[in-house]
């Protein structure tokens, strides 16, 4: 601290600045304590920071055990990947099949006549060129002036994006070309061949010829066989790649191969399932031997780790090892806790897996494996199905809850008030939940489904044919929206009257699934509905098919729970058991013990705080030293001008006494 005010004692003779540097660092010493408890504190702090992270992590892992999705994983084996390959989603069935690859399906492929062009900017001519396929779409382009050259026509035909793409190739040489225009259905199969291209429309120029008698490809259509035999089944598909033929499974079509079958096998993926809860367990033993390695104490040394004996931490690393060791409420079966799967604590905390038990769980019983670690229900009803619960679920125990269902949900729909009994005989433009809908003259109801349909994405609605009433089978118009409750709304309008006729029998007045009478006045609709019922005796909250209890009642155990509903009939009597499995109930531990009020952010708190009190003192402590040494100088400096004085009268006098005595001699 000295410095500027050093006055360095020449007068007195004292070593001032050592003087007054060792009153300071005795009066610094409570100052000294509270940088040495600061960083005792930070260390502390940054111990909780670490140990906080690694529960964060865990807790990422405990929401992936818990989620059941994650146990019904499926995988699937073929005996022939050159000729397929497969994957599995979670809702396919576990089996064995055979099948058999009889063809491909192949795009349907036609050129252009030889020697006709020798240059990408060959005049074909203008007018209009029809295109029709087998199933029956068509289209035209209209060639002018600015695009009547053979790669204008290619791209016209691109832009028109109608199911048949065009390319240009050089069957020539480079001194020599003859370039063909090549059209490819888009989609494989026999219902999207080629059937008409007409270019007699063209003038001015070479218009392009295809011989669709001789393709460059044949469309054809996969042809799968399953058995043998007059009672084998026999499958056709206009692509190679099947998603509708085993439900759940999709099939990629790679070669085709009459003399022998292929042999799928759907299973579940235990292997991927054991990996994930190798990972949980890596990451809970992780955090364990943090928590653990701040109870050691050595003996030897006498040293103990930051948090040592922190009464916080000993109940995180309690809570945690009742949640995991414990027996899950609700299982009566063998298998109702980790233990029983084979993962079992050693003597250091860590968790141990015995891969044999493990494995022979997973093969044989799956879906207990499952329950053990996440939250789920065991229903009466195949119509009720678990969703969602929440921190306020508490398991239901062996005798359940009930559940009933006074009202299932419903989608809103519109009928229109006209059957289409006919092809349509203009164009008419459909407005479907304000999205336009383009249909030509000629289509019939099977393709103006068809059409409505592909638009659904963007609308959220599918047509149906149905009787006037928006049931069964008929020629009346049914628009469906694709979400279930009373937050969606149907709505259609058409641009063309009902009373020219061959139309969709809309009718050019705004039909609503609330308002559906329309410009016939017969039009029929339908409200969408939330499922309506109670959860353990108290009014459930619906949304759509999702029926969940928002109780006001905190003493209702199954306060949070979210029930998926799927019946189309009120339920009576049904029983829920509900079971939260310890990676379902770590996690929320975990939420709890990390959230803003939880035990680890207290702790994280409480140093921050103390922290911030000592930064305070340091600081007071500052100024009053600073002060101190301030007054210290400026009494050594008092002292060395009284000593000056002093020395200056000393030196007077001695003069004085001097003069005097010079005198009498």
């Amino acid at each position: 601290m000295s410095g500027t005010m050093s006055v360095s004692g020449l007068i007195s003779g004292l070593k001032t600045d050592e003087i007054v540097a060792k009153i300071m660092e005795y009066a610094a010493r409570p100052k000294t304590r509270l940088q040495a408890q600061k960083a005792e504190m930070q260390t502390r702090l940054a111990a909780w920071q670490d140990i906080n992270t690694r529960l964060l992590a865990l807790k990422v892992k405990s929401e992936s055990i818990a989620d059941l999705a994650d146990f019904q994983v499926m995988k699937v084996s073929t005996s022939d990947s050159n000729v397929m390959t497969a994957t599995a989603a979670a809702n396919a069935s576990p089996g064995v099949y055979y099948i058999k690859v009889v063809s491909k399906a192949q795009n349907h492929q036609v050129s252009s006549q030889t020697g006709a062009y020798t240059s990408l900017n060959a005049i074909v001519g203008t007018g209009v060129v029809r295109i029709a396929l087998a199933n029956g779409n068509s289209f035209e382009v209209v060639v002018d002036s600015a695009n009547n050259t053979l790669s204008g026509l290619a791209s016209l035909i691109n832009k028109a994006d109608k199911g048949v793409k065009a390319t240009i190739i050089n069957a020539g040489t480079a001194s020599s070309p003859d370039y063909r225009l090549i059209l490819t259905s888009a989609e494989a199969g026999t219902d999207n061949q080629i059937t008409l291209v007409d270019t007699s429309g063209l003038e001015g120029g070479t218009a392009p010829v295809f011989d669709l008698e001789n393709p460059l490809q044949a469309a054809s259509s996969a042809v799968l066989e399953m058995g043998e035999g007059s009672g084998k089944i026999t499958v056709v598909k206009n692509s190679n790649v099947v998603t509708d033929l085993i439900p759940g499974v999709t099939l990629n079509i790679l070669a085709a191969n009459s003399s022998n079958g292929v042999r799928l096998e759907v299973s579940a993926d235990t292997a991927s399932i054991q990996k994930a809860i190798e990972s949980f367990v890596e990451q809970y033993n992780d955090v364990a031997k943090v928590i653990g390695s701040h109870f050691d104490f050595d003996a030897n040394t006498g040293e103990t780790p930051p948090l040592f004996g922190d009464f916080r931490l000993q109940a995180v690393q309690a809570d945690m090892i009742s949640t995991l060791t414990g027996q899950v409420k609700g299982l009566t079966s063998s298998i109702n806790a980790l233990a029983t799967i084979g993962i079992t604590q050693d003597t250091t905390g860590q968790l141990v897996i015995d891969y044999s038990t493990l494995d022979s769980a997973l093969q044989n019983n799956l879906p207990q494996v499952a329950r053990v670690f996440g939250a789920g229900i065991e229903s009466s009803s195949v119509h009720i199905t678990f969703l969602a619960s929440t921190t306020d679920t508490k398991p239901s125990g062996n005798v359940g809850w009930q559940v009933q269902v006074t009202q299932p949900a419903r989608r809103a729909q519109v009928t229109a008030g006209a059957a289409m009994s006919e092809p349509l005989t203009a164009d008419e433009t459909l407005y479907v939940n304000g999205k336009s809908v383009k249909l030509t003259a000629g289509m019939t109801i099977e393709e103006v489904v068809a059409t409505i349909n592909s638009y659904s994405n963007q609308t959220g609605v599918v047509a149906l044919k149905t009787g006037p009433d928006g049931s069964g089978s008929g020629n009346y118009l049914t628009f469906r929206h694709l979400q279930y409750g009373s937050a969606y709304k149907v709505t259609v309008v058409s641009s063309r009257s009902l009373s020219g006729g061959g139309t969709t029998g809309v009718g050019n007045v705004l039909v609503s699934s609330d308002e559906p009478a329309g410009e016939s006045g017969q039009g029929q609709g339908l409200s969408g509905l939330d499922v309506a019922g109670t959860i353990n005796g108290e009014t459930a909250v619906g949304r759509g098919q999702i029926l969940t209890l928002r109780s006001s009642n905190s003493g209702n155990p199954a306060n949070g729970l979210s029930l998926l509903v799927t019946s189309t009939e009120p339920l009576s009597g049904e029983r829920v058991i509900f079971t939260k499995g310890v990676g379902s109930a770590l996690r929320e531990l975990l939420d709890v013990m990390t959230s803003s009020s939880g035990s680890v952010s207290q702790a994280q708190n409480s140093l921050n705080d103390t922290i911030s009190k000592i930064d305070k003192e340091i600081a007071d402590w500052n100024t009053r030293l600073s002060e101190q040494e301030a007054r210290l100088y400026e009494q050594f400096n008092k002292l060395e001008v009284q000593l000056s004085k002093l020395q200056q009268q000393g030196n007077y006098i001695s003069a004085q006494l001097a003069a005097l005595t010079g005198g009498k001699k």
